[in-house]
């Protein structure tokens, strides 16, 4: 797993690391990141309370190798598993993986972090975060993608494993299965580039290239004669944007997919879900050119573990396939495949993901002066109670803020009474 950390999550760690320059993370600085996330998200939900405390953005305490969300607003340590009240799937993903492997005897690390689980990065501008945000996504910080929304500053997380994408799709009420990497007998594979999805476009930044790739690459395979090499098919797209009706829909199970020589994978809202997946696949992995980042994108590289398409024109993956079509190629293609597999087999797997999460764990938490402290003192009463309640969030950290204020001053008293 050391070069897996290397590349990707002590990367993440030197921007905190560099900032600390020695010192610590305390307890305020994590209170003030719970503050600043309330006011940005604490939008009114389907529910009448705050989104930002039960579906994208969370607080997660974990305690004794058990998970919690002690701030939402139904009741504290609410089981989000159980689905008593509304949870975000992707929410669900997490702690249903994370009690899979407790139960396999795994253990994690005492840490109270804030989990955004939303598309592209939590922390908008320089300064915003005042400590790490744990997050799947991340905007790359290469200058030059063109801008859509509000850009994240990615400096300020800290990218983990997405649990909600990285499990068998089919797995439904928390039944997992472990991954299964489809293959399909390389002399019958169709000569195409495959791709069926959702009809999502980028949100934030954009591919360089063209607005929206699933949409350009459909219109392409459906309307503009390419539909030779391409079968790309969106389940929706807006007709005002593409001017076109959007073509009929045949859904295909990932089992499926690998009959395909090539295998797409392009951004939705932000990165692409399943290129983790696909790298399992025995077929050659075209990814499109993206401005965002994975926990993993950091070690697997153009060439060697896929091939980059929407990088130069819209229409370079014809580019790309012309060059790789002559029979005496399929060696080249065939070692990036292997390449892929052998990444996938040793990486993507579960418990490969179960380690890179605690390691992440483990490192946020050494950023912070006694957070073992911090939970045991203020956090954990919290959790004990079990206070069923719909008092806002910014009321619990209001109490939080006058209970730390009140014994910071108190220990500051007392030195001085030693003191003199």
């Amino acid at each position: 797993m050391r070069p897996l950390y290397e590349q990707n999550l002590y990367q993440d760690l030197f921007y905190w690391q560099a900032r600390l320059n020695g010192s610590k993370l305390n307890r305020t600085h994590l209170l003030d990141l719970f503050d600043s996330m309330a006011g940005k998200f604490g939008r009114e939900g389907d529910r009448g309370v705050s989104r930002y405390i039960s579906s994208e953005h969370n607080v997660v305490l974990i305690k004794d190798n058990k998970w919690y969300t002690p701030f939402r607003p139904f009741e504290y340590d609410t089981n989000c598993t159980a689905q008593e009240t509304w949870c975000d799937g992707r929410m669900m993903f997490s702690q249903w993986a994370f009690e899979r492997w407790t139960k396999e005897g795994m253990t994690f690390p005492d840490t109270l972090f804030f989990h955004d689980i939303g598309d592209a990065g939590a922390c908008f501008g320089f300064g915003a975060c005042t400590a790490p945000v744990i997050t799947y996504f991340r905007q790359r910080l290469e200058m030059g993608w063109p801008h859509q929304m509000n850009p994240d500053n990615g400096d300020y997380t800290l990218l983990m494993p997405n649990l909600y994408t990285d499990l068998d799709r089919d797995a439904i009420n928390g039944q997992w299965k472990p991954y299964t990497f489809y293959t399909y007998p390389w002399e019958k594979k169709k000569n195409k580039a495959f791709f069926r999805g959702s009809g999502y476009c980028n949100m934030w930044h954009r591919n360089k290239v063209v607005k929206c790739p699933r949409w350009h690459l459909t219109n392409e395979s459906y309307y503009n004669g390419h539909g030779d090499l391409l079968d790309v098919r969106i389940n929706g797209w807006d007709e005002s944007g593409v001017g076109r009706k959007c073509p009929p829909y045949d859904p295909v199970p990932l089992r499926e997919m690998p009959r395909y020589k090539y295998l797409l994978a392009l951004d939705g809202v932000s990165a692409s879900n399943r290129f983790a997946k696909l790298l399992g696949m025995n077929s050659v992995v075209l990814k499109e050119d993206s401005p965002y980042l994975a926990w993993f994108y950091r070690s697997v590289r153009q060439y060697e573990h896929y091939l980059p398409i929407l990088e130069r024109h819209p229409l370079d993956v014809l580019d790309v396939m012309g060059t790789y079509g002559s029979p005496q190629r399929d060696n080249e293609l065939k070692r990036i495949v292997q390449n892929a597999n052998n990444f996938a087999a040793k990486y993507m797997c579960d418990r490969a993901i179960a380690l890179y999460f605690r390691k992440v764990l483990n490192e946020y938490k050494k950023l912070f002066d006694d957070m073992d402290g911090f939970i045991q003192g203020y956090i954990w009463p919290l959790v004990q109670a079990k206070q069923k309640t719909h008092v806002d969030f910014r009321q619990h950290l209001g109490r939080l803020r006058r209970q730390v204020a009140e014994d910071e001053a108190a220990a500051a008293a007392a030195a001085k009474v030693a003191s003199s």
